[in-house]
């Protein structure tokens, strides 16, 4: 089985005829194979037979597995195509530069005759053209936790093929010894265990140049976006989510669509900006006012990121995922960019794991104000009883909220 995707920084001109059977999804819909040859979409089948040189009623079959894809910038293109690479255990785009000594490569290979491949044919030239990383890799696991415990090597069943085989260990910073009746009782310590285990990942990191990096876990949120704000590695790590309905954790993969966040409060008069900016981010469920006002009740400047309805396990993706934490990055450049200098944010987040860590990974430590994440338990009043200053020295006075 396979998908072909035909991917274009172009968007379809709405007076071609074959626009109009293309569905939201970028499929062709069932009207395109009805009526006749002499019919507009006969006459498109008609060109797509001789041009595929496959018979008639080879096209729909095809048809159905393509995708169109249109209107994606250089940006988003090159994310998107890393993100597969990686999966595939392939070397990725090197986004320093335009184009790559790979750039010619498929043209040579038709030039010499090589328009088909089998899969171990392939894989031979993969390897001749040094496209594959053929030195030994060895895999991190990550399992954070502080609430639901995990068993050790959970999502080692989980991992794909290209991670499964690779020689690993497990780091787990595991603090569930502190959570109790729905509390983290302690979140100093919490914190403090929290940091030695982070300050031996970025060691075995720093010495392990071809260390593969894996995180899942269930945890609180002020401890993920901390998590993630310290383990910005410079590379791509394969973050899981944890899959309630099958109890599996699945790797974010790109998928289908999903649907863009609502970005509320922005506007270009500055003039009643105040030091402090809320953002709400609800993505599993919505922030409520009443119990931000419990111990804001202040800032008038409040930024609201939410899906229109937001949902648990929204988030199934990682071009979804990225596109999420990118927004929420560029919200944070532009309070930064601000007129009126803004001393501290305050982040109430409702959503997956896997995003607050991402989140945390594109917090600045030196351009982005204060960054306070809090924590959210209803049986406590407030419910946002405490939070972290993220991107604050762990010795500061105002790293605990």
């Amino acid at each position: 089985m396979f998908r072909l995707h035909v991917v274009s920084s172009s968007s379809w001109d709405t007076h071609d005829p074959f626009c109009r059977f293309l569905s939201t999804e970028n499929n062709i819909r069932s009207p395109f194979y009805e009526k006749g040859a002499g019919s507009i979409q006969g006459k498109i089948r008609s060109k797509f037979v001789n041009h595929l040189r496959i018979p008639e009623t080879e096209l729909k079959p095809f048809l159905d597995k393509v995708r169109f894809d249109t209107g994606i910038n250089r940006k988003r293109l090159v994310h998107i195509l890393d993100t597969k690479l990686r999966l595939a255990g392939l070397v990725q785009l090197d986004k320093t530069i335009t184009n790559t000594r790979h750039l010619e490569l498929a043209w040579k290979w038709m030039e010499q005759g090589n328009h088909s491949f089998s899969k171990q044919e392939f894989e031979q030239l993969i390897r001749k053209e040094k496209l594959i990383d053929v030195h030994q890799k060895n895999l991190l696991l990550i399992r954070h936790q502080s609430l639901d415990p995990i068993i050790p090597d959970a999502v080692r069943g989980d991992l794909p093929s290209n991670l499964r085989n690779m020689t690993y260990r497990e780091i787990a910073i595991d603090l569930t010894h502190l959570f109790s009746d729905g509390r983290l009782t302690n979140p100093q310590l919490a914190i403090s265990e929290q940091q030695e285990k982070t300050n031996e990942i970025k060691q075995l990191y720093k010495t392990n140049p071809n260390l593969e990096l894996v995180y899942y876990g269930v945890v609180h949120i002020p401890l993920v976006f901390l998590l993630g704000y310290q383990l910005n590695v410079r590379k791509p790590i394969n973050i899981f989510e944890h899959n309630r309905g099958n109890n599996k954790w699945n790797l974010l993969q790109a998928a289908t669509t999903f649907p863009n966040l609502l970005v509320r409060g922005i506007s270009d008069n500055t003039s009643n900006i105040d030091t402090d900016i809320i953002i709400k981010f609800g993505v599993s469920y919505p922030i409520i006012d009443s119990d931000l006002n419990q111990i804001l009740t202040k800032s008038r400047s409040i930024i609201e990121l939410t899906l229109p309805s937001p949902v648990p396990d929204a988030v199934r993706n990682v071009d979804q995922l990225e596109e999420y934490a990118l927004t929420f990055r560029a919200m944070l450049d532009e309070i930064h960019n601000l007129s009126t200098p803004v001393n501290r944010v305050h982040v109430f987040y409702a959503g997956p794991v896997s995003l607050a860590f991402r989140c945390g990974q594109l917090i600045s430590p030196t351009i982005h104000p204060k960054i306070l994440v809090y924590n959210y338990f209803s049986q406590d009043y407030p419910k946002y009883k405490w939070g972290i200053c993220v991107n604050t020295s762990v010795d500061s006075p105002d790293f605990i909220v």
